[in-house]
C-alpha cells in the first residue's frame, strides 16, 4: 500500500510539471511546430521529384536500360579482365533461379556447373541430395579448379569432361 502511495505521488509530480510546460510554453512549441513541419514538407516535396532538386544529385545514365544482359557494356564496374569478351549470353544472376533441372542421383559426390545456366550455378551433390549455388557476376564454376573463375577463363560447355577429377578424389 505504501509502494502504491509514493507511485501515486511521483505521477502526480510528473503530470504537474509536464502541465505547467504545456501552459507556460505553448505558444513557443505552436511557433517550433510549424517550421519543423514546413522544413519537413520542403525536404519531402524535394525528395519525391529529384528531377526538380536543386541539390546537385546525379541524374541516372539514359544507357542503362535495367537489363544486365544490355547494361554491362556500360558498366562502370566492369572488370578489365573482361575486355573484349562478349558477355550476352551471360545470364546475370542475383540468386540461384528457381526451377533448376539438375539430378545427383547416381553422380559421384562432388561439385558440379551447370551448363545449361553458363556454369554461373552449380551444384554440390552429396549422397544424392543436392545444394545450389550461385557464382558472382562476370564469373563462373571452373571445373577445373573448383572456384569461380571470371567467364572468360572457364570452359564451361566441356565441364563434364572434368568430372573424371571426382573418380581419383573421391572413388
Amino acid at each position: 500500500m505504501a509502494g502504491d502511495l509514493i507511485r501515486m505521488s511521483r505521477l502526480a509530480r510528473t503530470v504537474t510539471i509536464t502541465a505547467a510546460l504545456v501552459v507556460c510554453c505553448a505558444g513557443q512549441e505552436t511557433s517550433t511546430a510549424a517550421s519543423e513541419a514546413s522544413t519537413a514538407s520542403t525536404a519531402a516535396s524535394e525528395t519525391s521529384n529529384p528531377d526538380t532538386s536543386t541539390s546537385g544529385s546525379k541524374k541516372q545514365d539514359p544507357r542503362f536500360t535495367g537489363d544486365p544482359q544490355i547494361d554491362w557494356q556500360f558498366d562502370p564496374n566492369y572488370p578489365r579482365e573482361l575486355r573484349g569478351y562478349n558477355m550476352t549470353g551471360y545470364p546475370f544472376f542475383s540468386r540461384v533461379p528457381k526451377k533448376i533441372k539438375y539430378d545427383c542421383k547416381d553422380r559421384i559426390d562432388g561439385f558440379y556447373a551447370n551448363i545449361e545456366y553458363k556454369c554461373q550455378v552449380y551444384h554440390h551433390c552429396l549422397y544424392g541430395i543436392r545444394q545450389d549455388f550461385v557464382c558472382a557476376n562476370y564469373t563462373a564454376f571452373d571445373m577445373r579448379t573448383f572456384i569461380c573463375q571470371f567467364v572468360n577463363l572457364v570452359d564451361c560447355e566441356n565441364s563434364d569432361s572434368y568430372t573424371y577429377r571426382f573418380v581419383f578424389r573421391y572413388g
